[in-house]
């Protein structure tokens, strides 16, 4: 058991308002602006998030000064592409790091529960040795203390932590210098209990970090899907220089099957079957061919392209086609 000379730090209870996104940090605006795309990416069209999500808006943060360099080029050689998906993958991407904060923060409270729990348990018990101390003293007149912490768990923990805390700040005035704790250090107690409560709530409830982990994803969609076609103009436009991976690499560069175990590798992003049905209705390959002919080898869409990379996958014999 504690001494009363050794309570624990507590965890700040103070927690900061979330953010509104009307913030005026940029991701949160690009978020504003691209909002209601995200939001209307429907369940049936989310690609899997098995790739790291810092390191693909790092990889289109790089890339978007040269691809918006080669806007002009594009423009003019595939006159039907839709350069909302080259104008918008900054948003896109942006929103997208907004967003894997709000998901990463949404899990912050869930993941310190244990170690939230760990220190109401020591400071309850340094509270109930303070007041055992104090009721031997004659400066505590109450039996709270006698069958206390006895209980466990989230909630019952939390619950009598706050009841101690709450006694001895009552009895507090008069025993003045004759207390070791403070009312601060009480508050506190009280202000981790709460957050325990808190937080035992939000995981049960689980919507909080389903909604912000949802939105991720559809941020993500949107975002590879954009990249993809991106992708695809510029293999078209660059072919003959061959450094259309250096221009807009892929969100898959420097993975090789065979240098790493199957543990150490996500899988292979796979669309649904709904998302490559949704995929041919919005995204096209760059060569025309006629029926009953073979692709050119030149085609930017077959070849030597990574195996296993969707964003290379042709789709359609058709050129674009916008939205």
């Amino acid at each position: 058991m504690s001494t009363v000379h050794s309570i624990p730090r507590l965890i700040d209870p103070v927690r900061a308002p979330a953010a509104p996104v009307t913030d005026p940090m940029p991701i949160a605006a690009a978020f504003e602006r691209v909002r209601a795309e995200v939001e209307a990416v429907p369940d049936d069209a989310l690609v899997a998030i098995n790739v790291d999500i810092p390191a693909v808006v790092l990889t289109v943060r790089v890339a978007v000064p040269g691809l918006l360099a080669l806007r002009p080029a594009i423009a003019h050689e595939l006159p039907r592409f839709d350069l909302a998906s080259l104008d918008k993958l900054s948003d896109y991407a942006e929103a997208l790091a907004f967003l894997h904060a709000e998901h990463k923060r949404s899990e912050k409270p869930v993941v310190q529960l244990p170690e939230m729990y760990e220190e109401a348990v020591a400071f309850r018990e340094s509270v109930i040795a303070v007041g055992r101390s104090l009721v031997l003293l004659q400066l505590l007149d109450t039996s709270a203390f006698e069958q206390a912490g006895r209980v466990t768990g989230y909630s019952n923990v939390a619950y009598e932590l706050m009841g101690l805390c709450r006694t001895m700040l009552e009895k507090l005035p008069q025993l003045g210098a004759g207390c070791p704790l403070t009312a601060e250090q009480l508050q506190r107690g009280q202000a981790l209990a709460n957050l325990i409560l808190d937080a035992q709530a939000e995981r049960a409830r689980g919507s909080r970090t389903s909604l912000a982990t949802r939105n991720r994803q559809r941020a993500f969609s949107l975002l590879a899907g954009a990249w993809m076609q991106v992708r695809r103009a510029v293999a078209y436009l660059r072919w003959a220089e061959a450094d259309a991976d250096e221009l807009v690499p892929s969100f898959f560069q420097g993975r090789n099957a065979g240098s790493r175990s199957e543990s150490e590798e996500p899988a292979d992003l796979e669309p649904t079957a709904a998302d490559t049905t949704a995929g041919r209705e919005s995204t096209t390959g760059l060569a025309q061919t006629s029926p009953g002919t073979r692709a050119s080898p030149l085609d930017p869409t077959v070849g030597d392209k990574p195996k296993g990379d969707p964003l290379f996958t042709p789709v359609s014999d058709e050129p674009f086609v916008r939205a």
